[in-house]
């Protein structure tokens, strides 16, 4: 697991996606899948996310969560 932090939000990294949390609430606010090389990620703000991997550095946005979807199993 790789963590970044930017402004009250933080983002994990896990095997297949990246998972955003609010610090203040503790609650899993937005996600995005990641390609299988991806090595680390670096926050740009409290929405974008760089994915840093073994060919490339890309630029993701999070995708906001739905209030009644939640994320069942993180890898």
């Amino acid at each position: 697991v790789w963590l970044s932090a930017a402004g009250n939000k933080v983002a994990a990294l896990f095997s297949s996606s990246v998972v955003s949390t609010d610090l203040t609430t503790g609650r899993q606010e937005a996600a995005c899948d990641v390609p299988a090389d991806t090595k680390s990620i670096a926050m740009a703000d409290e929405s974008t996310v760089y994915l840093l991997g073994v060919r490339e550095i890309r630029k993701e946005n999070l995708k906001v969560i739905e209030a009644d979807n939640t994320l069942s199993q993180t890898e």
